[in-house]
């Protein structure tokens, strides 16, 4: 996802929002690639799975 699809989605400054996804790549709980001269931030494998595990328990 895009940052500029990100700030369309969220109640944050761009400030706020880069020290956001700063934090989460820290913590490798985001990735970051680039493309077509764009940063494009997604899960990483194992954060995907385990939302997709604990969405798929709670029945939705």
């Amino acid at each position: 996802m895009a940052i500029s699809q990100i700030l369309e989605n969220v109640q944050l400054l761009p400030s706020e929002l880069f020290n956001v996804l700063q934090s989460l790549g820290n913590r490798a709980l985001i990735e970051k690639q680039e493309q077509d001269n764009q940063a494009l931030f997604n899960l990483s494998p194992v954060v995907r799975q385990y939302v997709k595990t604990e969405y798929s328990r709670e029945g939705r």
